[in-house]
């Protein structure tokens, strides 16, 4: 656990990586595309300038590819892959191909065998919540 708090500092520091232009023009805000002009700066790495991607960023091999709280996703499509998983070392993703019958009985397993659901907050109130056919256009993503 060691190597994770490390990596989440050093994430907390790592710049956002933005495209050449994206303070002037709105399209590219949040998006990266590697600057190739001729004279760039930020190509050429000059001072003062926005920082490219490179290897020093990345993080530590050991913990690559895990949650913040250094739980590993796994995503799950049917009960058999839910009760595989090891709720310690896991967390479930639900696939975005299931329905809401589905959805539900799945997070009522992963209530009963405490299972942290990486994509839905509140499993319990998501339960109610999708219960109540009024309730289900307003609030609830499919």
């Amino acid at each position: 656990m060691d190597k994770l708090k490390f990596r989440n500092a050093m994430k907390k520091r790592k710049p956002r990586f933005e495209r050449q232009y994206a303070n002037v023009m709105k399209q590219f805000k949040g998006s990266w595309n590697r600057p190739r002009g001729m004279h760039s700066k930020i190509r050429r790495g000059m001072r003062g300038k926005k920082l490219l991607p490179t290897v020093g960023f990345r993080s530590p091999n050991a913990d690559r590819g895990l949650l913040r709280s250094g739980l590993e996703s796994v995503v799950v499509s049917n009960i058999v892959q839910l009760q595989k998983i090891d709720a310690k070392k896991q967390a479930a993703v639900l696939a975005t191909g299931l329905g809401m019958r589905k959805r539900i009985e799945f997070l009522n397993k992963a209530i009963e065998l405490k299972i942290l659901v990486h994509n839905v907050k509140e499993p319990a109130r998501y339960i109610e919540e999708a219960k109540n056919p009024a309730m289900r256009q307003l609030t609830l993503p499919i």
